[in-house]
């Protein structure tokens, strides 16, 4: 249960899906009504600001909540890798590993399920190897995520110190039904799937080199328009000199 720290009077689950400040800080409707500024930070509450926030936790039946699933934003699964690969060869420098620090590399069914450090590189795994060729392979990757334990459901300890289930809840965890919203949640986490379907058919002689960070590529790209710059100034030279030669 959640209590307000102004009158202590418990929370119902629209008070707490509603945040009336940006700071975060909730209050019950009855305080809000009489309050000018927020305990919190004290700024001027004003309705611009007022946030409803729908969360499928508290709304979803207690039998169902089994169903949830808790979109993970460090954790990635890569799908489609070549059968060679599937071992710890991808976790190296050179590949998933150029993007940032690994915790922990695991494959099941053919699917690699890596946990890094950061969201960030996460997020940067997925923006560079979602939808490209890799060693004639189309792979694709998207963020992971996790499920709730069944004994933190049912209100118990749970007493398996490996469990790697969830254990606690936060109501601004990103959560979506298993079974209902499935489709829809792979839709939305596919991260730049055109550009790198784009960029495989501009360079399909590269498509067994595993992707490089966006970085990398970015410096590349900069190096190439540099290159392109010079051949431009050095045929614009070039033409002037002929045009210089052909006036005397």
């Amino acid at each position: 249960n959640v209590w307000v720290q102004i009158c202590c009077e418990e929370m119902n689950t629209q008070e707490l899906n509603f945040f009336p400040c940006p700071c975060d800080y909730q209050v019950c409707a009855l305080c809000l009504s009489q309050l000018q500024k927020c305990p919190h930070c004290k700024q001027e509450y004003n309705k611009k600001n007022y946030r409803t926030i729908a969360n499928k936790f508290d709304s979803c039946p207690y039998g169902q909540r089994k169903l949830l699933r808790i979109v993970d934003h460090s954790t990635i699964m890569v799908r489609n890798v070549p059968e060679k690969y599937l071992n710890d060869t991808l976790q190296q420098k050179q590949y998933l590993g150029q993007y940032g620090e690994i915790l922990s590399y695991v494959i099941t069914n053919k699917v690699i399920y890596v946990k890094f450090k950061s969201e960030k590189s996460a997020t940067d795994a997925i923006h560079a190897i979602n939808e490209t060729y890799f060693a004639g392979n189309l792979i694709s990757a998207q963020f992971g995520y996790q499920k709730f334990c069944n004994f933190f459901l049912a209100g118990k300890q749970c007493n398996n110190k490996n469990c790697s289930l969830m254990h606690h809840y936060d109501r601004k965890m990103e959560m979506f039904d298993i079974e209902k919203e499935a489709t829809q949640f792979h839709k939305a986490i596919q991260i730049g799937s055109n550009r790198n379907k784009i960029n495989f058919q501009q360079n399909k002689s590269q498509h067994e080199r595993f992707p490089l960070t966006l970085q990398k590529q970015n410096v590349i790209k900069e190096i190439e328009q540099k290159v392109d710059n010079k051949k431009m100034l050095l045929m614009a030279l070039d033409q002037l000199l002929q045009t210089v030669q052909a006036g005397k």
